[in-house]
């Protein structure tokens, strides 16, 4: 007799003896007709290991309480010596699939119900020791075992099944709060940050998300509207993988020059500063022969543009922007000067010896409507986060001294020599920059230098 006919049978059994007073006549072996058979619905799948191969001989159980309960339906993943699993369960009844296998490890899926048949996406099971792996690029080797805690690991993913960045997970449980967590980066490490990361070009090396408890319970997971109830049990892995709308992305592109003669500047970094500078998933760049670079990055979120190439070459970081397809223009062009020639052009302004590697620098022009240098324009400056001083501060002349005044000089086309405004600061920050209505947020950042262009809107106060 197979396993669910057994079930099939027991629950009968049961239900006539809890129920006796009630359906004594119901129950008689000669009168069934008002008992209405179980209908049942079936969940089809495939186990892989970490390989992506079939991994058959992996007992696969249908847990509507506890693992091991008489009346779960439990299967294998052996059908016709395969990986393919076919198990039958109460339709409407929650239950999670709970997968184990000799030197492997125990892998629960998120709690579900079905109300029809359906096929699972596969289920990835580990080994033992690929699991332990994982969590020691995530934790550090020798801070926590497998078989110490309960373990949740989550991928956040779109309709395609791609990897959507920038989304916190957020656990909700009275009994339970995860005593580490860890948002991982592509190479499976912790990315240093709360929210989910990528893209991985090449890859991802284990979840997106891992948490680990001390004790057991059920959690919910959520990630922007959606929520999975996920079983976490001591030794086990449950895995979860949740469904939200695609990140959404546009182009933004430009052209690096040098400083010296304004020509093409090919192998410049160019990387979208999302959080901090080599964020695991901030888009990266690099200008080809013709100085052009095209960067793919995330619409609406807020972000800086960083030029850099290699210790010759003074790093330069622009604005902070919000990056979407509404913005003015999507080319950002930028020349990029030698740390001689930045060096120079601060000598020149300050007259004694500020070195670029010793401050954060601000320098700024103002152009107007066409392009032409505007005359007479005050740049104010107030630092954000944390609260920093100027240093010193620089309003040049044309032939890139200190001009005397306290407000833009304009010259010439093509004889100012450096940009209109030099000023610096002992430690990194965030600036607010004005030039009359017209407000900038930057980065200052040590032994770098950020450059701002200001076009004032003639229709303002």
């Amino acid at each position: 007799m197979s396993k669910t006919k057994t079930a099939r049978k027991t629950a009968y059994f049961l239900a006539c003896l809890l129920g006796a007073a009630y359906l004594v006549a119901s129950c008689s072996s000669e009168d069934t007709a008002p008992i209405v058979a179980d209908e049942f619905v079936s969940i089809t799948g495939t186990i892989n290991n970490l390989d992506d191969k079939a991994e058959p001989g992996v007992a696969i159980e249908g847990v509507y309480g506890s693992p091991g309960d008489a009346l779960n339906p439990v299967t294998e993943s052996n059908i016709n010596a395969t990986n393919n699993f076919s198990l039958t369960v109460l339709p409407g009844a929650p239950f999670y699939l709970h997968a184990t296998k000799d030197t492997f490890a125990t892998i629960n899926t998120a709690r579900t119900k079905l109300s029809a048949s359906i096929t699972a996406d596969p289920v990835g099971i580990p080994t033992v020791d690929q699991a332990q792996l994982v969590i020691d690029t995530a934790f550090g080797v020798g801070i926590v075992g497998l078989q110490d805690f309960a373990w949740l690991v989550v991928d956040v993913v779109d309709a395609s099944g791609d990897g959507v960045i920038g989304k916190t997970i957020s656990i909700q449980s009275k009994t339970l709060v995860p005593l580490g967590e860890v948002y991982t980066a592509c190479d499976g490490t912790d990315s240093l940050v709360n929210e989910t990361t990528g893209p991985c070009p090449a890859g991802r090396l284990g979840p997106m998300y891992i948490a680990y408890f001390d004790s057991e319970a059920e959690v919910d997971i959520t990630v922007g509207g959606e929520k999975q109830t996920a079983p976490i049990r001591k030794g086990e892995i449950a895995v979860l993988e949740i469904e939200v709308a695609a990140n959404e992305f546009f182009t933004i592109s430009g052209t690096v020059t040098n400083l010296t003669n304004t020509a093409a500047e090919a192998g410049v970094e160019v990387e979208a500063v999302y959080t901090a500078p080599g964020g695991a998933y901030n888009p990266t760049a690099t200008t080809d022969v013709n100085g052009d670079y095209s960067l793919q990055v995330l619409k609406n979120e807020e972000a800086f543009l960083k030029f850099s190439k290699g210790v010759d070459y003074a790093t330069v970081n622009t604005l902070k922007l919000v990056l979407n397809e509404n913005l003015p223009g999507v080319d950002i062009d930028i020349s990029l000067p030698s740390r001689n020639e930045a060096q120079g052009i601060i000598n020149t302004a300050f007259a004694l010896d500020p070195q670029l590697g010793d401050h954060a620098w601000l320098m700024a022009d103002v152009l107007g409507g066409s392009g032409v240098v505007e005359r007479g324009d005050e740049i104010i400056q107030s630092s954000t986060v944390p609260a920093i001083a100027i240093v010193a501060e620089v309003y040049t002349d044309c032939d890139g001294t200190d001009s005397g005044t306290m407000a833009t000089i304009s010259c010439d086309p093509g004889i100012r020599v450096g940009p209109m405004y030099i000023a610096y600061f002992d430690s990194d920050a965030e600036a607010s920059v004005s030039v009359t209505n017209v407000i900038q947020t930057a980065p200052l950042r040590m032994n770098e230098i950020t450059y701002l262009v200001f076009k004032p809107d003639p229709t303002g106060p």
